[in-house]
């Protein structure tokens, strides 16, 4: 996604081209992912999982495009802009999830309600306000390189509540992801 980010940037928006270091970091960031991943996770690349992998690419190109769409839009509020997408995607959505759920045959359960209202406020809705603070003010490039960090976290955890493995390989990598970032940001002074 953020190299898909990158290449639609420099077309679409003005003050986002590619540059070396910019190219450099991005990079050396998916570099260190798919080292920090492994080679074992790359192969079934095609075969059975084809349409599956296919739809994994379809969806970072379509995330990649709307944080291009994004940032074009019209200056107008981000908490209008984040609004609006979550109602047009609840209207939707919802008569697929009355044809689905069929909400009036469910029990209510008071504790999963109440998961699903703080999910629906800050897993969605805080999270809409700051995707589109972030994009208006930085750039889709900035909000790109959230992509690389994810792993470095899902690495972090796994280390700490599974008990996996460090191997000199996936501290290259995170460095290599780090220094990615590093570069892909720097601000010239």
């Amino acid at each position: 996604m953020p190299i898909n980010v990158m290449i639609l940037a420099h077309f679409f928006i003005a003050n986002e081209p590619i540059s070396v270091r910019k190219a450099t970091g991005f990079i050396l960031g998916f570099l260190g992912v798919l080292i920090l991943i492994g080679s074992e996770a790359l192969s079934n690349l095609g075969g059975d999982a084809f349409w599956a992998q296919l739809a994994i690419i379809a969806a970072t190109i379509c995330y990649s495009v709307n944080s291009i769409y994004t940032k074009r839009l019209p200056k107008l509020s981000v908490l209008v802009a984040g609004t609006g997408t979550l109602v047009a995607g609840s209207l939707m959505l919802w008569p697929v999830a009355l044809m689905v759920d069929r909400p009036w045959t469910l029990e209510i359960n008071w504790l999963p309600l109440g998961a699903v209202v703080i999910l629906g406020v800050f897993s969605s809705g805080l999270a809409n306000w700051v995707y589109f603070t972030i994009v208006l003010r930085q750039g889709p490039s900035f909000l790109s390189m959230i992509n690389y960090i994810i792993p470095v976290i899902a690495f972090a955890a796994g280390v700490t509540f599974l008990g996996e493995a460090v191997t000199p390989d996936r501290y290259v990598a995170l460095a290599m992801i780090l220094l990615g970032i590093a570069i892909s940001q720097r601000r010239l002074v």
